[in-house]
């Protein structure tokens, strides 16, 4: 089974998705904000199956250009914040339960959606 959402967060803390399943992995893209120069690229996805998360991401700009990537997270986006790279979107995995995914949002901004995808 598979079972995708969008959404937006505007606070920290543990966020369920439920999807009606025991979910064995789940995946969330965060994209560029509305509004951005088109100069602009900036990309997150993250990765998490119950006992592993790992993210990549990607930052550039006339100022920036970044890779990043780690199993420390499963999220972790940037953005330009006065000439100053800056994190904007930070969280981990939480668990699974027989109907839902967690994740847990460290940073959390509303101008951003995340689409966030479970299986099994």
């Amino acid at each position: 089974m598979y079972y995708t959402t969008r959404s937006s967060y505007g606070t920290t803390g543990v966020k369920t998705i439920t999807c009606g399943f025991q979910p064995v992995a789940m995946r969330i893209t965060v994209g560029a904000k509305s509004g951005l120069a088109t100069t602009t690229n900036q990309k997150c996805v993250g990765t998490a199956d119950g006992a592993r998360q790992n993210y990549v991401s990607t930052f550039s700009d006339s100022s920036f250009n970044q890779t990043k990537d780690s199993n420390d997270k499963m999220i972790r986006h940037y953005e330009n914040v006065a000439g100053v790279l800056t994190e904007v979107v930070t969280g981990t995995f939480d668990s699974f339960t027989a109907t839902q995914g967690k994740f847990n949002l460290s940073l959390a901004n509303s101008n951003y959606s995340l689409t966030i995808e479970l299986w099994d």
